[in-house]
């Protein structure tokens, strides 16, 4: 067997230095270098272990609440890896510099929106199945989708992060959130478009039927988006628990009012 190439000093001592940023160990870096080269610039050589895995959880969680709160260019990475109580060198190793961070900030983002709109396109896809549904069914498709987004985004383990994300995206989108956007967002509006064209007899990619559908997902929307407008006025902490109910049946009344249901028809029962 031939001799094994040896690293660069400084190579070795960049994934020492990250190492050193994912435990307490203090690594001797004479040691380091008289040891066989291994492929440091692979994540999952030393990425991939427990403590590695632990660093880059870290590493996400503070990004994502800063790059959140104060947007791209208002985050810088030594910030963000004292947030993570990891040191610098780490983010250049696990993700390559920050975009890539953020990129993966966005990829967290991703699953946890998923459980707000997937229900809500499988019920709707159900539904429509055999052609649009009875007024009655439409109702309580409209009730359930008001309920079960206000639910998830208001008493769910949606972090404020996400939100705050979602709602800086929409005011000021980056190239990087289009996959969100396609993924996520645009598959929901769809979904409530369907009900919305056939509550109101509109033709499904009419400009009137997008403008409705959008109004309709706002009406539900604004309790996340600007929920301290009404919090201020009620003087409630938050949304939860009994406080929930009422959030959920004032808008259940708005939605259906504008799909022109009877505000006082009852819709029907649509079990999540």
């Amino acid at each position: 067997m031939g001799r094994q190439p040896w690293a660069p000093l400084a190579t070795l001592q960049g994934a020492a230095i990250a190492l050193q940023g994912d435990s307490n160990t203090c690594l001797n870096y004479a040691t380091v270098y008289i040891s066989p080269m291994r492929h440091v610039s692979e994540p999952q050589q030393i990425g991939g272990t427990a403590r590695g895995q632990d660093a880059r959880h870290r590493l996400v969680e503070a990004a994502a609440r800063l790059f959140a709160s104060r947007g791209y260019d208002g985050v810088g990475v030594r910030e963000i890896a004292k947030a993570a109580e990891a040191n610098v060198a780490a983010v250049s190793y696990h993700f390559g510099g920050k975009r890539e961070l953020y990129l993966a900030t966005l990829d967290r983002l991703m699953d946890e929106m998923r459980p707000i709109g997937g229900p809500v396109i499988e019920r709707i896809d159900q539904a429509f199945e055999g052609g649009p549904p009875d007024r009655g069914e439409l109702s309580a498709l409209a009730a359930f989708v008001t309920r079960h987004i206000l639910m998830t985004m208001l008493a769910g383990d949606l972090p404020a992060w996400a939100q705050q994300t979602v709602l800086r995206e929409f005011q000021e989108p980056t190239a990087d959130y289009r996959p969100m956007l396609d993924e996520r967002v645009l598959p929901l509006h769809r979904a409530v478009r369907r009900i919305v064209a056939a509550s109101l007899g509109l033709p499904l990619e009419s400009d009137e039927a997008i403008l409705a559908a959008h109004g309709v997902l706002g009406q539900i929307m604004v309790f996340a988006a600007a929920r301290i407008v009404a919090l201020e006025q009620l003087e409630w902490p938050d949304f939860e628990d009994e406080r929930l109910e009422p959030v959920i049946a004032v808008t259940t009344r708005a939605v259906l009012g504008a799909l022109g249901f009877n505000s006082e028809m009852e819709p029907r029962q649509c079990v999540s």
